[in-house]
């Protein structure tokens, strides 16, 4: 995703949405999910979050003096455990689970959006509920 333009009140970056058809059928024609990126592998979490700090061997000829600054890069190194690459799949699964009830597109979610708008008006509105799903029991 790249920047395609600044907010002129606040020097902020503003993206334009790259919409991709989803790998899953049931995220098909969301566009709450379809702007994410694709789903990722552990090969692509391993990669998104391993931090291997740079290394030189030269830096071996360096005093002793300078060589202890060099060993503080190893406080930067990270590397990733099966549970991380667990933990990001399922941070994402209950990410894209959540739009589900909330596709923009499709009618139920209008009703929904309808009704919570005239309940605000009538000043009936209590503890908002912004999706389509049934309190559990």
């Amino acid at each position: 995703m790249k920047a395609t333009d600044y907010d002129t009140n606040s020097s902020n970056l503003i993206y334009t949405a790259q919409y991709r058809e989803s790998e899953v059928s049931d995220f098909v024609g969301n566009p709450l999910i379809e702007a994410l990126p694709p789903i990722a592998t552990k090969a692509d979490w391993m990669k998104r979050l391993e931090h291997l700090p740079p290394f030189d061997p030269s830096e071996r000829d360096e005093p002793a003096h300078v060589r202890s600054y060099y060993i503080l890069r190893l406080q930067r190194f990270f590397q990733p455990l099966p549970m991380h690459l667990d933990l990001g799949t399922r941070i994402d699964q209950v990410l894209r689970q959540g739009y589900v009830g909330r596709n923009p597109d499709t009618a139920e979610r209008g009703e929904v959006l309808q009704r919570l708008y005239e309940d605000v008006q009538q000043g009936t509105a209590t503890n908002a509920v912004f999706c389509d799903t049934q309190p559990i029991a």
